[in-house]
């Protein structure tokens, strides 16, 4: 990338550095994802976006300070255009838990997390109560911590889960975050969908980055969002927050399909403002005036791509050649019956 082409780097606030300060404080030094934070808030570029990437897509929990740092640095670094697709398709990855660990590499370390730790409370139970006890007790209590520690594997698998989803469910929020300092419109279907994940904290960033994206559609952008995108912007109708609503509304005015028609019609039903009403009703007629207008579009294309039929010509089919007519015969076939009466002819005479 050529100098006069490359992107500029720009100051980061005070605030966006604080949320990634602890974050930071967990990297060692020497770190890729730390170096690149540290230049990128000194004003620099990044040398590379690769490091960042390979950050993202693992998936081992014990690095998800990491991640977060990755995705602060990856949403907020100034890119050129290719970079800045790459750095937005990954973010949307990471939010939409495309980079989950397989479910028997989980299972295997819990099993062998809790089997340890019970180990160790029996052992060192035991060993604390030996001097308090009589020697034929200790075989007793080591059976009892050992069935307390066999018997907490069933709750303990639970709660790691529950633990590093917490941890997951971070990665993905600053990955939502990150999406809206990119400025990618691209990623209002995925960041819609969030809207209604498990996840508060996935929730709240989703709901952030969307008031500030869905103003940036314009009327030019129509096309850019796909069929599950638009429907899950229509979704993001039914949300609790009155601003997000309209906002959503004027983006479906702009870019919406179809597909969002249903989410529309249903808003109508239910809304009780007299403002958002009018607002959707105005929607809907877009989207029914688009709607008609597509499957026009799919009637005149069938019409020309269709081919003729032939049994439904106006031309009288051609009667079939008649066997008997000297026509039907090729010019030697011809030339052979003349001989054949010139020489019957012959022998009349003789």
């Amino acid at each position: 990338m050529s100098s006069e082409s490359a992107p500029q780097a720009t100051q980061i606030p005070l605030e966006d550095a604080e949320q990634a300060a602890a974050s930071f404080g967990s990297l060692r030094p020497g770190n890729p994802v730390l170096r690149s934070a540290l230049r990128l808030l000194r004003g620099e570029r990044i040398e590379s976006i690769q490091p960042l990437h390979n950050t993202l897509k693992d998936p081992n929990p014990k690095r998800w300070r990491e991640r977060i740092a990755a995705a602060w640095t990856l949403g907020r670094a100034p890119l050129g255009p290719e970079e800045s697709d790459a750095a937005a398709g990954i973010l949307m990855n990471v939010l939409e838990n495309e980079f989950r660990e397989r479910s028997l590499t989980k299972l295997v370390r819990w099993t062998v997390r809790t089997a340890l730790s019970a180990f160790l409370i029996s052992y060192l139970g035991v060993m604390t109560l030996y001097g308090v006890a009589e020697p034929h007790w200790l075989d007793e209590l080591a059976v009892v911590f050992s069935v307390i520690g066999i018997g907490a594997l069933p709750l303990a698998l639970p709660l790691q889960s529950i633990f590093e989803k917490g941890r997951n469910d971070r990665v993905r929020a600053a990955a939502a975050r990150a999406l809206g300092h990119r400025g990618h419109v691209e990623s209002v279907g995925p960041l819609s969908g969030c809207l209604f994940d498990s996840s508060l904290l996935v929730r709240q960033a989703s709901a952030e980055s969307l008031h500030d994206l869905l103003p940036r559609l314009r009327d030019e952008d129509f096309g850019i969002l796909g069929a599950d995108s638009v429907s899950k912007l229509g979704r993001a109708l039914t949300d609790s927050d009155g601003s997000l609503v309209v906002k959503s509304l004027d983006a479906l005015e702009k870019v919406g399909t179809s597909h969002a028609i249903p989410h529309v019609e249903r808003l109508l039903k239910d809304t009780r403002s007299t403002l958002t009403r009018d607002r959707a009703q105005r929607v809907l007629d877009v989207l029914i005036s688009r709607k008609r207008r597509e499957a026009e579009g799919k009637d005149l294309l069938r019409a020309v791509v269709t081919p003729p039929d032939p049994t439904l010509s106006s031309a009288p089919p051609k009667a079939p050649p008649n066997p008997r007519s000297s026509s039907s015969f090729g010019p030697l076939a011809t030339t052979s019956i003349e001989l054949a009466i010139a020489e019957s002819g012959l022998r009349d005479q003789a």
